[in-house]
């Protein structure tokens, strides 16, 4: 959608609430136009406030004033009542278990509730892949290694061509099981479904470099990394 058209329904939905000013719909509508298309996050979020306190029981609308707040205003309480209301409202709703997940995860440091709404987004959506991965990155930080390897290759079962199951768990066998020639092969994975990544390139320069004494292969590497985009140190 164009920044045009996108204006000519912003127009529409404001001439639609000055006739019928009680209309949850309407501004909720409007405020997600306003987020996703003009950028307008502060008007996007009074519209969010206004249609929710016309209709407490919109339970998507809660979750995306949560992660409004979350992504745009380092709201994390605010976020956090929110994910918490939408939850309350439809507990079947997994991406909102997951959004409250992440957030527990990295900014309150609650891993304990994080892993508890990670395990409720799976058991909610056996195949969300985001969800293995992050509950994998979780149970690192848990050191539980060999769960979180467990979700990385469930990851890739479901997933075969997503790179992030496989830089994670390179990571995971390189550092944690020092298994270095398992961790070459995974980046090499990664680098055959995306050869124009320069980070994979530099992070299998890092490997061959510092674990596997392969200096000449560490420097190709890292020259292609360089030729592809990466700045390097």
């Amino acid at each position: 959608m164009d920044d045009t058209f996108a204006k000519k329904l912003e127009e529409l939905l404001t001439i639609t609430l000055q006739t019928h000013q009680d209309s949850a719909d309407a501004y909720i509508n409007r405020g997600y136009l306003r987020i996703m298309q003009l950028e307008d996050y502060a008007g996007g979020l009074a519209d969010l406030n206004r249609g929710l306190s016309l209709n407490p029981n919109n339970h998507y609308a809660f979750y995306n004033r949560g992660y409004l707040r979350e992504t745009q205003f380092q709201d994390y309480y605010g976020a956090l009542t929110d994910y918490n209301r939408a939850i309350a409202l439809n507990p079947n709703y997994g991406r909102a278990y997951g959004a409250r997940a992440a957030l527990k995860y990295l900014e309150f440091k609650d891993f304990s509730g994080a892993l508890a709404d990670y395990n409720r987004t799976i058991e909610l959506d056996p195949d969300d892949i985001i969800s293995y991965n992050n509950r994998g990155l979780l149970k690192v930080a848990l050191r539980d290694i060999n769960g979180a390897l467990a979700d990385y290759n469930i990851a890739i079962e479901l997933a075969p061509n997503d790179i992030a199951a496989y830089c994670n768990r390179a990571t995971l066998k390189a550092i944690e099981l020092e298994d270095y020639a398992e961790a070459l092969a995974d980046y090499n994975r990664a680098i055959e479904i995306d050869p124009d990544d320069p980070k994979l390139y530099y992070n299998r320069g890092l490997l061959k470099e510092y674990k596997l004494e392969d200096t000449y292969g560490a420097a190709k590497d890292y020259k292609l990394a360089s030729e592809k985009g990466i700045n390097l140190p």
